[in-house]
């Protein structure tokens, strides 16, 4: 028998640590998720000199991407105490990396931090799954917006909606370190905006658009089940609202 060997090339999808797998049919808009534990690979290698030559465009989706793991897997409703440590863990170490790439420091070092903890909030995600900021993320693929992008435009409005309901983000701002809910989600603002990752006004305003579509399929994806909250139809279109009022003001 063959050996799956899986070697990431870009780190933030925690892909080489998952047991699913992401594709786009054709004519559709959203992403459609396969799960099984053979893609789990028998093997895997970690090389932070494969990422050497990414720029901040592509770090910085990749980064909220592994932080978006971490952190939706912390609060989901699958709560696992052995991993909670390693979240806590991961979400500091990217928090320093997102904090690296935007003073334009990614020397090997902080590609290997990278590295690992992309690998490490792959695990968490595959174990605990992930919520409504994946939900949405997973809808934006034909609009030209990257996974870790889409991740990183609904995170903290997800957050801030979530956290209204669950203590679970409140103990969690607090094990990183910060004194309140909403300083961690100002800390990851500043970073996003500092990014310069968001989508045009064009992009933004076609999601805009295809508003009722976007929300149908976001709470028909498998990852709105494990959102630490329920949410109604109409909490989904308050976050989407949220969102986007930001993105465009």
């Amino acid at each position: 028998k063959a050996s799956f060997i899986a070697i990431p090339t870009t780190f933030g999808s925690g892909s080489e640590a998952s047991s699913a797998v992401a594709f786009t049919r054709n004519n559709e808009i959203k992403k459609t998720i396969l799960v099984s534990h053979d893609f789990l690979p028998d093997k895997v290698i970690l090389d932070p000199a494969l990422g050497s030559s990414a720029n901040s465009a592509i770090l910085f989706p990749s980064a909220f991407d592994a932080l978006t793991h971490a952190i939706e897997g912390y609060v989901s409703i699958v709560d696992n105490q052995f991993l909670n440590p390693m979240a806590i863990m991961v979400i500091k170490e990217i928090l320093k990396t997102l904090n690296n790439i935007r003073n334009e420091n990614t020397d090997i070092k902080v590609l290997e931090a990278l590295c690992y903890s992309a690998y490490y909030a792959g695990i968490i995600q595959n174990h605990c799954s992930v919520g409504l900021t994946h939900s949405f993320a997973h809808q934006l693929t034909s609009y030209g917006v990257s996974h870790g992008t889409g991740n990183a435009m609904f995170l903290n409005t997800v957050m801030e909606y979530n956290a209204t309901r669950s203590k679970k983000y409140k103990v969690l701002a607090e094990e990183i370190g910060f004194n309140s809910v909403k300083d961690l989600i100002d800390h990851i603002s500043l970073i996003f905006k500092k990014s310069q990752i968001c989508p045009n006004q064009n992009i933004i305003e076609s999601i805009i658009k295809d508003k009722s579509v976007i929300i149908e399929g976001s709470m028909n994806d498998m990852t709105f089940r494990t959102n630490p909250v329920e949410l109604s139809k109409d909490d989904v279109e308050t976050i989407f609202d949220n969102t986007m009022k930001k993105l465009v003001s």
